[in-house]
C-alpha cells in the first residue's frame, strides 16, 4: 500500500476521535447517567384481578406505554420501563422524593368528569396564613387576628363560539376557566359575604365556628348557636381518592364543606390541585377512558381541544347538558356566560384532586369534539392536555416495591466503575509494553482513539435518543477493553510469525494483517451476535451490559482498520525504527537470520565426502 493509502484512514479516524471528544466538551455533553449511577427509585407494579380475571398481556403493553408517556410529560429524565409478564418495572433515575416516584407511576390515576356541586375555600389553606397581601380581582387578604377580606372578580371567562358552534361549525362546547373568586353563594361556612351583583368587590367577616365529630357524625356550631349536624357518607364521597396525597382535607376542612353544600349520593369532597379551594362534587359524569385524544393550541389564547369517543358521546353530552341547564339537582349555577345565563361547572378531577372546574359554554356535542378554554399558558395548556391525554391506565397496578438508591450509592458505584476500569486499562497497557515493547505504545493509542469515539457515541445517544448509561455499561465497557486487546494480540502474533518464517518486518506487516483480520472479523462477529442476542432476549441491567458490549465491538473492527495497520505499516517502513530492540521484532528478525544461516550452512556441506 502507498503511504497515502495508509495515512488518509488513520488521519479520519485520529480526527473523528478527537473531535467527539472536543464537541462533547464545547456543547457540555456528557454521558446521562442510570439509576444505579446517580440515584433514584425503582418501582415494581404488579396488575391485579378485576373480576377474578388477570388483565391481559396486551392491556398491561398498554399501561407501560401510558406510564412512560406520562412520566416523559413530566420531565423525568431517562426512565427506564420494563414489562415482564404482567409486571411492570420503572426506573426513576435521579428522583429524591419517594412521594413523586409514587405520584408518577404508583397508581392508576383515576381521571373524572364530575359536575360542581359546590365549592369554599380551604379553611385548613386560610389558617396557614398569617398575612396574604392582595393585588388583583380574586385573592385575598388575611390579618393575624383572622380577619379576612375578599375581592370577588368575574367567576367565568367566555370563549369564542359560546354558544357551542366553532368557526368551522366542528360544534364544540366551549368551557371556560372558573379559577377566578368563589361566588357568594360558595363561600366559606366560616364567613358571612355581602356582594352587590353590580360591583367588584366583597366584604368578608369572620365569624367563630367549633367543629366536633362524634361517631360518624359533624356537629357545627357558630358562634350565634346555631347548629348543623352532617352525618359522614361511608362512600368516596367523604375524602377525595387517588394517589396524590399532597393536600389531604382534615375533619374541619370536610365539614365545612358539607355544612356549605351537603355531598350528594356518588359525590365527593376534593381539594383543588393547589389546596386552596374545596369543591363538593356530583357523581361521575364521565370518565377519561372515554376521551380520545386531547392536543393544546394556541388561537386567540391557549386552549385544549379535546376528542370524545364516538361510543361515548351520550355520557360526555349527558354531563355536558346537565351543567349547561345549570340543573339544580345536577349541577346548580357557578356563573354565567356572555349572554348572562346561569352556567354549572364541570371539574376535571385527578386522582382525588380538581385540576380545573371550567364553567359549560355549549349544550350539546354537535361533533366528537369540545375545547378548554381560559386564562391558559402554554405550560399549563399542555399539562391538561398531557393529563387528558394519558391520566387513566387499562390497568389496576399493585405496588410490590419500592427500591430506593441514594446518590451517594450511585456516586460511589460510578467511581468503583471508574477506578476499575482504571485500573484494568493500566495492568494491560503495562503488560503490552513489557511484551512488546514499542509496539506496546501502538496498542495504548490505539485505546485512546477508541476511547474517544466511544465516549463521543455515548455522549450523543445520551442526548438525541435517550440512552442511559448504568453500572452494568460500566461493566460492559470494561470487559471490552479486553477484546479489543485481543485484536492486537492476534495481529502481533501473526506479524512475529511472519518475521520468523524469515521475511522482512515490512513485508511481514501487510501478510500478518491479512491472516490476522480474518480471525478478528471472525471472533468480533461471534461477540456481536452474542451481545445482540442478550440485548433481545433480556431485560434490565444485561441489556446495558449487551448494548456496550455491541458497540465496543464494532468500534474495534473500525480501529483495527482504520488505525492499527497504517500505523503499524508506517513504523514497519522505518530501518532505524525496525532494527531496534525496542519495536519488539528485532530478537525475532535475528532468530530468523541466524536459522537461515545454519540452513544455508546445512545445503551447502551436502553431498561432500570426508
Amino acid at each position: 500500500m502507498t503511504r497515502r493509502q495508509l495515512l488518509v484512514p488513520l488521519i479520519l479516524i485520529v480526527v473523528a476521535s478527537l473531535g467527539s471528544v472536543l464537541v462533547a466538551v464545547l456543547t457540555n455533553s456528557s454521558p446521562t447517567l442510570g439509576l444505579d449511577l446517580q440515584g433514584g427509585f425503582s418501582v415494581v407494579l404488579q396488575a391485579r384481578e378485576v373480576d377474578g380475571q388477570l388483565p391481559s398481556e396486551e392491556s398491561v403493553e398498554k399501561a407501560k406505554d401510558i406510564i412512560r408517556q406520562r412520566i416523559d410529560g413530566l420531565g423525568v429524565a431517562e426512565p427506564d420501563i420494563i414489562r415482564q409478564g404482567r409486571t411492570v418495572i420503572v426506573q426513576l433515575p435521579g428522583v429524591t422524593d419517594r412521594s413523586k416516584a409514587e405520584q408518577v407511576v404508583g397508581c392508576t390515576a383515576k381521571l373524572e368528569f364530575r359536575p360542581v356541586i359546590g365549592r369554599i375555600a380551604n379553611p385548613d389553606a386560610l389558617a396557614a396564613t398569617t398575612t396574604t397581601t392582595a393585588t388583583e380581582a380574586g385573592t385575598t387578604t388575611t390579618t393575624a387576628d383572622g380577619a379576612t377580606t375578599t375581592t370577588a372578580a368575574d367567576a367565568t371567562t367566555t370563549t369564542a363560539g359560546g354558544d357551542g358552534t366553532d368557526e368551522d361549525g366542528m360544534g364544540s362546547v366551549g368551557l371556560s376557566s372558573g379559577e377566578g373568586a368563589l361566588p357568594s353563594q360558595f363561600a366559606p361556612s366560616t364567613t358571612t359575604t355581602t356582594a352587590p351583583p353590580t360591583t367588584t368587590e366583597a366584604t368578608t367577616t369572620t365569624t367563630e365556628v367549633t367543629t366536633t365529630t362524634v361517631a360518624g357524625e359533624t356537629t357545627t356550631t357558630v358562634a350565634d348557636g346555631s347548629t348543623t349536624t352532617t352525618t359522614a357518607v361511608t362512600s368516596d364521597t367523604t375524602a377525595a381518592s387517588g394517589c396524590n396525597a399532597g393536600h389531604e382535607l382534615s375533619d374541619e376542612a370536610i365539614a365545612a364543606a358539607e355544612a356549605a353544600t351537603p355531598t350528594p349520593e356518588g359525590g365527593a369532597v376534593v381539594p383543588s390541585k393547589d389546596g386552596s379551594t374545596i369543591y363538593t362534587l356530583g357523581a361521575v359524569g364521565f370518565t377519561g377512558d372515554a376521551l380520545s385524544s386531547a392536543e393544546a393550541a394556541l388561537s386567540n389564547s391557549w386552549a385544549v381541544n379535546v376528542t370524545v369517543k364516538s361510543d361515548r358521546k351520550d355520557e360526555a353530552n349527558a354531563a355536558f347538558n346537565a351543567c349547561y341547564n345549570a340543573d339544580a339537582t345536577v349541577c346548580p349555577a357557578q356563573g354565567t356566560d356572555e349572554t348572562g345565563a346561569s352556567r354549572g361547572a364541570i371539574a376535571i378531577v385527578l386522582d382525588g384532586e380538581v385540576l380545573s372546574a371550567p364553567t359549560v359554554n355549549g349544550p350539546d356535542l354537535a361533533s366528537d369534539n369540545f375545547t378548554i378554554s381560559g386564562s391558559f399558558d402554554q405550560a399549563e395548556a399542555k399539562e391538561l392536555a398531557l393529563v387528558l391525554r394519558y391520566g387513566s391506565l387499562p390497568v389496576e397496578f399493585e405496588q410490590v416495591a419500592l427500591q430506593q438508591v441514594s446518590a451517594t450509592l450511585g456516586t460511589d458505584s460510578l467511581h468503583a466503575g471508574l477506578i476499575a476500569g482504571a485500573v484494568g486499562i493500566a495492568a494491560v497497557a503495562l503488560y503490552m509494553l513489557l511484551y512488546y515493547r514499542g509496539l506496546g505504545l501502538v496498542v495504548i493509542a490505539g485505546l485512546g482513539v477508541w476511547g474517544g469515539l466511544m465516549y463521543g457515541l455515548v455522549c450523543w445517544l445520551s442526548a438525541n435518543q435517550g440512552l442511559a448509561l448504568t453500572l452494568s455499561g460500566v461493566i460492559g465497557i470494561v470487559v471490552s477493553v479486553g477484546t479489543t486487546v485481543d485484536s492486537y494480540v492476534v495481529y502481533f502474533e501473526r506479524m512475529k510469525d511472519e518475521v520468523r518464517s524469515g521475511r522482512s518486518v515490512r513485508s511481514s506487516t501487510e501478510r500478518g494483517f491479512q491472516s490476522a483480520i480474518r480471525t478478528i472479523v471472525t471472533a468480533d462477529v461471534a461477540s456481536f451476535l452474542g451481545a445482540f442476542l442478550l440485548w433481545w432476549l433480556t431485560v434490565g441491567p444485561v441489556r446495558g451490559f449487551a448494548f456496550f458490549l455491541g458497540i465496543s465491538v464494532v468500534l474495534d473492527l473500525i480501529v483495527a482498520y482504520m488505525f492499527t495497520r497504517p500505523v503499524t505499516a508506517l513504523l514497519s517502513r522505518s530501518e532505524r525504527i525496525t532494527s531496534s530492540r525496542f519495536f519488539g521484532f528485532a530478537a525475532d528478525a535475528n532468530r530468523a537470520q541466524e536459522a537461515n544461516v545454519v540452513e544455508d550452512d546445512v545445503d551447502a556441506g551436502e553431498g561432500v565426502v570426508s
